[in-house]
């Protein structure tokens, strides 16, 4: 197995976040340990959003 390029990071969020990431977690098959792969996945799916967003906004001048 190739080590990963893991970052460790800590979070702190309201009680209706948690609320809110643990039914996410549920949607997605995760328990209620994962929901740092929640927010990673949430990072994730905003960060290729915003890198297709911009690479259409360059190309239309």
């Amino acid at each position: 197995m190739d080590k990963k390029n893991l970052m460790y990071l800590r979070v702190r969020i309201t009680k209706q976040t948690y609320y809110n990431l643990c039914k996410w977690a549920a949607a997605a098959g995760y328990g209620e340990k994962d929901l740092g792969r929640v927010i990673d996945k949430m990072a994730r799916e905003h960060a290729i959003r915003t890198n297709v967003t911009r690479h259409t906004e360059e190309k239309e001048p």
